[in-house]
């Protein structure tokens, strides 16, 4: 049974950029939500697509600033940065990035079964 857990940082973002890179938020660069990974950042799913892995991100990222406005919330916004530029290809190591582009919409890419 679990008795204790421990995140590198009591924000989402910070942590879930933790995650994927195993490295401290003060190495990684995003020590608060909004922040954008650097993409030179090495991270486990860029290190599996160099190593021949097919490799996708659906929902909660948070790898750089996300959308605010749940008007924009489509999943082809869902493919830019908040600044209205195109998401970089791959995505921190993803080969297809769906993801939850705001808070204000629950489910965004989850809820869209057909696509």
């Amino acid at each position: 049974m679990l008795e204790q857990a421990l995140v590198t940082n009591m924000i989402c973002a910070p942590s879930r950029a933790s995650l994927w890179t195993g490295r401290y938020p003060r190495c990684h660069g995003g020590v608060t939500n909004g922040v954008l990974l650097p993409d030179d950042e090495i991270t486990l799913a860029s290190a599996l697509l160099d190593e021949g892995y097919r490799t996708a991100a659906i929902g909660a990222l948070h790898l750089s600033p996300c959308q605010d406005s749940v008007e924009n919330d489509t999943p082809e916004s869902r493919r830019y940065h908040k600044s209205g530029k195109p998401l970089p290809s791959p995505y921190h190591g993803f080969q297809d990035a769906r993801l939850v582009a705001s808070h204000t919409n629950d489910w965004g890419d989850y809820h869209n079964t057909g696509t």
